[in-house]
């Protein structure tokens, strides 16, 4: 039994992997028309997942349900029966990380997680041959990506998603089938009328109108401390911004004296 587990491991983990994202991935549409060709990569909707996964329609099969969304997401609510295995970790870089407090960004700036294939072997006992379906909160398509060219020059792909960029390696990693879920997490919930859970929100959940409860859950709007440092500082920038305009305690001729370009907005006598 060792021997077949080290044999199917070899299959699935020693194959060099091109990451989905970062200075070394194929272009998002690349990424599609490899999904799309390989034949083992499919999107479904969030009302066939409940059919197939969820209800019990297919149970000849084992399913691994992930959830690529960061942790601290994953912290905030999830659905089961999916399993936190995160595209996207906080950045090791320290510096990076703390940017993205300033920003007020959850979890500070973030980076593709180089292990999340070996994760997600671990996941599925080692099993090449089970069913992998993927989810975020975007969901994506890997049938109306947008032209390389349209991509490049800015324009949002609503394709594109982590849960897609995740497949793309799962199957060069020599995963036999997996699935993402068109429409994510937002679809399985209001779509499909999957239950969710939240051991931290749920009460102020539930006394949300359901316009508020979709604007917190998926705008990423619950409140977390690790944004207090960014409401702050922009607080902060805003604050100097108000007592410049109106030239309280002389702060605006000291701006129109110091800095470049004040002048350009500050209605101030010493501008004049």
């Amino acid at each position: 039994d060792d021997d077949d587990d080290d044999a199917t491991t070899t299959t699935l983990t020693m194959v060099k992997v091109r990451p989905g994202q970062g200075k070394d991935a194929p272009t998002f549409p690349e990424m599609c028309e490899y999904l799309v060709g390989s034949g083992r990569c499919e999107g479904i909707s969030p009302k066939e997942f409940k059919t197939r996964y969820y209800d019990g329609g297919e149970t000849t099969k084992k399913v691994t349900c992930v959830d690529v969304r960061q942790p601290l997401e994953f912290s905030e609510w999830r659905v089961p029966p999916f399993e936190s295995c995160p595209y996207q970790i906080p950045s090791k870089n320290a510096f990076r990380r703390m940017s993205g407090y300033a920003l007020s960004i959850k979890g500070g700036l973030k980076e593709r997680d180089e292990a999340f294939v070996e994760k997600c072997v671990e996941m599925t006992g080692k099993d090449v041959d089970s069913t992998v379906v993927v989810c975020d909160l975007k969901g994506g398509s890997i049938r109306n990506a947008q032209s390389s060219e349209t991509s490049n020059r800015g324009v949002i792909d609503r394709s594109d998603s982590f849960a897609v960029r995740a497949c793309y390696e799962l199957v060069q990693a020599g995963f036999a089938d997996v699935k993402f879920v068109e429409g994510g997490f937002p679809g399985l919930i209001d779509d499909a009328g999957l239950p969710y859970e939240s051991e931290k929100y749920m009460d102020l959940l539930r006394g949300q109108s359901e316009s508020n409860r979709k604007l917190l859950m998926y705008a990423k709007l619950l409140p977390d401390p690790t944004i207090l440092p960014g409401i702050a500082i922009q607080g902060g920038v805003f604050l100097i911004l108000g007592l410049a305009f109106y030239n309280v305690g002389g702060i605006g001729d000291f701006l129109a004296e110091n800095v470049p370009a004040a002048c350009s907005f500050l209605p101030i006598q010493s501008c004049s």
